[in-house]
């Protein structure tokens, strides 16, 4: 646990599950299985790809909470 300024605990574990979709490893990882290389393609996989993503975090945070 840690202190802001105002005195409020905040969890700092490294053990929390974090989410961030500026992270482009899975698009990445699916390139390199497609054998994609070209920008054009790997930005088409990413277009595809984050709003599954984004329904995915959505459906495992709202079971967390």
């Amino acid at each position: 646990m840690g202190k802001n300024l105002r005195g409020e605990l905040t969890d700092t574990s490294s053990t929390k599950e974090k989410f961030s979709l500026s992270n482009n490893k899975m698009v990445m990882a699916i390139a390199k299985t497609l054998q994609v290389e070209t920008f054009e393609d790997i930005k088409e996989i990413n277009e595809t790809i984050t709003p599954v993503l984004i329904n995915s975090v959505t459906a495992t945070v709202s079971k967390v909470t």
